[in-house]
C-alpha cells in the first residue's frame, strides 16, 4: 500500500512538471517584435537628425561662399579705386 502511494505522489508531481513553453514562446515573439520596432524608430530619427545636420551645413557653406564673395568684390573695388588713385597722381 505504501508503494501505491508513493507512486501516486510521484506520478502527480510528474505531471505537474510536464508543460509546454508556447505561453513563453509568445511572449518571447512579442517582446522581439517591440524591439524591432524600436529599433527602426530609433533608426528613422537618427536618419532625419543627420539629414538636418547635413541641411544646416549646406547652409551654412552657402552663407560662408555669400560672405567671401562679397569679401572678393569689395577688396576688387578696393584695387580698382587704387589704381585710379595711382592713375591720379601720376597725371597730377
Amino acid at each position: 500500500m505504501e508503494k501505491t502511494i508513493l507512486d501516486e505522489i510521484f506520478a502527480a508531481t510528474d505531471n505537474a512538471w510536464h508543460w509546454s513553453f508556447e505561453h513563453r514562446n509568445a511572449s518571447d515573439s512579442m517582446i522581439n517584435g517591440a524591439l524591432g520596432d524600436l529599433g527602426g524608430l530609433i533608426t528613422d530619427m537618427q536618419e532625419q537628425q543627420i539629414k538636418q545636420m547635413l541641411n544646416e551645413a549646406k547652409a551654412s557653406v552657402q552663407h560662408s561662399q555669400e560672405v567671401v564673395d562679397k569679401y572678393e568684390t569689395q577688396v576688387e573695388r578696393f584695387k580698382v579705386l587704387t589704381i585710379l588713385d595711382s592713375s591720379a597722381m601720376i597725371f597730377a
